[in-house]
């Protein structure tokens, strides 16, 4: 995996089927914690895969995201699969990648769209002797998929007031020695 670490292998229980894997089977989603935010506020984006397939590897890269600082989190190598209802059915899930965002101007900034391309195993029928040994009753199936784009909409930080001293709120300050009279070299608090 290109976008966030080392390649992702997984055996999970197969689907057998014509070698056509659907939108509905596999796909991904990109969410930011935010949508709405000021320049410099954090922005969690991630990556996350929905699979009812057996995913052999997945390959994609975050394109270059104008407008943002960007900070990748740290992953661990060995992601596990756990199991999730979304929209009615279930999947196998794991968060892929999750990266740091930071607006850098305001306005309304685009996270675009994202194409991984994975190759899933598909169990097919064993029909003769040499099929089990030529794969083992399994092909392998490209395909492309492709994470929604998303918008963010940034304000710019507000106007400093023209009195502005670099404090914001209302402060006191207090003071007191004890004790009150010392001589020449003694300490006091």
């Amino acid at each position: 995996r290109s976008s966030g670490g080392s390649a992702y292998n997984h055996q999970a229980t197969s689907r057998a089927g014509s070698g056509n894997v659907t939108n509905d089977q596999l796909f991904m989603t990109a969410t930011a914690s935010r949508t709405k935010v000021y320049e410099q506020e954090a922005i969690l984006l991630t990556y996350k895969l929905y699979t009812q397939v057996q995913i052999q590897d997945l390959d994609g890269k975050l394109p270059n995201l104008d407008g943002f600082q960007v900070q990748q989190m740290p992953q661990s190598s060995n992601l596990q699969m756990e199991l999730e209802s979304y929209n009615g059915k279930n999947y196998n899930t794991v968060v892929w990648c999750q990266y740091v965002l930071f607006p850098q101007k305001a306005g309304e900034l685009v996270i675009p769209s994202v194409a991984y391309d994975a190759v899933i195993l598909q169990q097919i029928p064993i029909r003769s002797f040499d099929d089990l040994f030529n794969g083992g009753g399994y092909v392998e199936i490209k395909k492309r998929i492709s994470t929604p784009k998303l918008t963010i909409h940034v304000s710019p930080l507000p106007a400093k007031p023209v009195n502005f001293s670099g404090a914001v709120g209302e402060f006191t300050i207090s003071s007191s020695c004890s004790p009150q009279e010392v001589m020449a070299n003694d300490a006091t608090t």
